[in-house]
């Protein structure tokens, strides 16, 4: 990997005047006003083959991060964005060679497109570039990452790039049933860090923090859904049994009838995703 003071290699490289493509008839270039441009902006140029290294299917299984130059060792991801933030172009190169690996697989496994991942994967690196200035390390870097990849994905799929699958995962702070032995399987002290990971509780925080609502417009919140809830466990208990014949309704889909249109295409979308070409897995997942 080079770094800034690497005269072998320089982390962006320079243009000549003239040489990008010229805008279609009708589109203007997003300048900005006669005032010019701030100090604080910048743009960066990725090589691409720190993306091409992180394309699906190439990599071997046993890539290796390259080590930050003098005293990052032991430092959290968080701790080196803060050096990004601070101008440091080798942290930042860091992060993309840490990482290119799994956002091309978590790009792949939303859009099920190879070039179409790998392109997404590229421009969250350049989101997190541009937004650099901006960072807090309030929460985890991954967190803040990954959520620059959802919106992405989202905005993706909005503007017509195609359906996107957003995984999101969650844990069961309660037991599975009730009556059910809630530590048997897991420990109290897991429970309890979950917890303190709860999404509702963290969006609170941050409403309150940035002065975005007060406490009492997030009890009156609060208060609207409890009375849904007991509105509805009321209407549940006074209604009458359902008949047994329900109890399937539902639940199970209708068969499509054989031969029809739409049952040509269950099978045609069937072969073309067990042809689809598969990623390897990121470091860390399961094959």
């Amino acid at each position: 990997m080079a770094f800034p003071n690497d005269p072998r290699r320089p982390s962006l490289n320079p243009s000549s005047k003239g040489t990008s493509q010229d805008l279609p008839d009708g589109q203007d270039t997003q300048l900005s006003d006669s005032t010019g441009v701030d100090t604080h902006v910048s743009s960066v140029a990725m090589d691409r083959g720190l993306l091409a290294m992180g394309s699906i299917g190439s990599q071997p299984a046993t890539e290796t991060t390259a080590p930050l130059p003098g005293s990052a060792a032991g430092l959290t991801d968080a701790e080196v964005m803060l050096r990004v933030k601070a101008g440091d172009e080798s942290a930042f190169e860091y992060l993309v060679q840490k990482y290119r690996r799994a956002m091309v697989s978590f790009m792949y496994r939303m859009s099920h497109n190879a070039a179409a991942a790998e392109d997404l994967a590229q421009e969250v690196f350049l989101r997190v570039y541009r937004s650099r200035t901006g960072y807090e390390a309030s929460a985890k870097f991954t967190t803040w990452l990954y959520r620059i990849a959802t919106n992405l994905a989202v905005n993706h799929a909005r503007d017509g790039g195609g359906p996107t699958l957003i995984e999101c995962k969650t844990y069961r702070t309660r037991a599975h049933a009730e009556g059910m032995i809630d530590f048997g399987y897991r420990t109290r002290q897991e429970v309890e860090q979950w917890k303190t990971r709860c999404p509702i509780e963290s969006f609170k925080s941050y409403l309150l923090k940035n002065q975005i609502a007060n406490a009492a417009e997030l009890a009156g919140i609060d208060e609207s859904i409890e009375a849904v809830v007991e509105e509805a466990h009321k209407f549940a208990e006074s209604s009458p049994m359902p008949p047994r014949e329900s109890a399937a309704t539902h639940v199970f889909a209708d068969p499509i009838p054989e031969g029809s249109e739409n049952c040509q295409k269950a099978e045609s979308a069937r072969v073309e995703t067990a042809s689809s070409p598969q990623p390897s897995p990121a470091r860390g997942e399961g094959a």
